[in-house]
């Protein structure tokens, strides 16, 4: 094997590890505040991507904060995980000791599943290490390289939000963007593709608990069986993009704007 294979083979590593690590952090706040709020009839999967996405809005929030008081730099950004993780230290360790018992919940449900729900897993299964193959590797897409982290790029650059004229698309509200962040910070870009491979792991995820809370525990795999078979979600999800943005931005294009208008009488 040549020297340049087992470097890349020990930097993505690194990435995938940083991920994990991330992955916890993001994962115990959000999980402190559904304590907090008393957050009740829910299962464990329910409970877990809606900490993971209460994790990430909290990060996300931060660097936002951050970037308009002229404080994102890698140092205050770091501080501000760290401070989230001593706010749920008890959460953290708590998730940590759970590991062993996901697996087990993963193994559970893939000997009590029929062959439908089997069959969902094993493709599920081989389409997520495609994809997490994808997102290792350096950003490639146009959009990527124009504004999804090209803008982060430079707000570290500057160390505060700023306005970039000539990318238009720069100037929304960026807090996926901000994630992305610290793998420019940690100048392992590919972090941000893990990043946005998490949510777009989550949605799927989120649509098969929607099928087994509505549909039933034999009928739940339907839905998020419906959400893969669309390719332009699995190749999405590992690229620098933002997934529900680009749907959203697919779906609610200028022509559907004008009749979703005429319908209500807005124009």
């Amino acid at each position: 094997m040549s020297t340049i294979a087992l470097e890349n083979i020990f930097r993505s590593t690194i990435i995938t590890c940083v991920w994990i690590i991330l992955l916890f952090l993001a994962h115990s706040p959000g999980r402190k505040t559904l304590r907090l709020l008393k957050v009740e009839n829910i299962n464990q999967l329910e409970r877990t991507i809606l900490a993971l996405s209460i994790g990430f809005g909290f990060i996300a929030v931060g660097f936002f904060l951050l970037g308009l008081i002229g404080f994102l730099q890698p140092i205050y950004m770091f501080f501000w995980i760290f401070a989230l993780a001593i706010w749920s230290r008890e959460d953290l360790l708590e998730s940590i000791m759970k590991v062993k018992g996901v697996i087990s919940a993963v193994r559970n449900t893939w000997t009590g599943g029929n062959y439908q729900g089997k069959a969902l897993i094993i493709i599920a299964a081989v389409l997520l290490i495609l994809a997490f193959m994808q997102s290792l590797t350096p950003t490639w897409d146009e959009d990527g390289l124009m504004y999804h982290m090209e803008a982060p790029r430079r707000f570290l650059e500057a160390g505060r939000i700023i306005f970039i004229l000539e990318t238009y698309q720069s100037n929304f509200p960026m807090f996926s963007e901000l994630l992305f962040a610290i793998g420019i910070a940690l100048q392992i870009d590919p972090l941000a593709k893990l990043i946005h491979l998490t949510f777009g792991i989550l949605l799927i995820l989120a649509t098969y608990s929607m099928g087994e809370r509505y549909l039933g525990v034999r009928k739940g795999w339907l839905p998020a069986a419906i959400l893969l078979g669309i390719p332009m979600v699995v190749l999405l999800a590992s690229i620098n993009y933002i997934l529900g943005k680009c749907f959203g931005c697919w779906w609610f294009n200028r022509s559907r704007l004008r009749r979703l208008y005429a319908i209500f009488g807005i124009v």
